[in-house]
């Protein structure tokens, strides 16, 4: 299953009631991130993002990360 990095996912809390209408109760967007670690912008001998030059904890994550192509 490919993991939909960066794509924004929205999940309806919906219940239904006596009479069989539904209500949405609560709706959360999400999106999944890449952590630094993973990018295909972090250099791990240098510990640094080659897209904007900072250096990252490796867990952390920012809205340029890009999955790295799989081996």
């Amino acid at each position: 299953m490919r993991i939909p990095y960066g794509e924004l996912k929205t999940i309806n809390f919906i219940v239904n009631n006596e009479n069989g209408h539904e209500h949405v109760l609560g709706r959360v967007h999400y999106a999944f991130v890449i952590p630094c670690r993973d990018c295909k912008h972090y250099d791990a001998d240098d510990m640094e993002c080659r897209e904007n030059g900072i250096r990252p904890e490796p867990d952390g994550f920012c809205a340029w990360g890009e999955a790295r192509e799989a081996l």
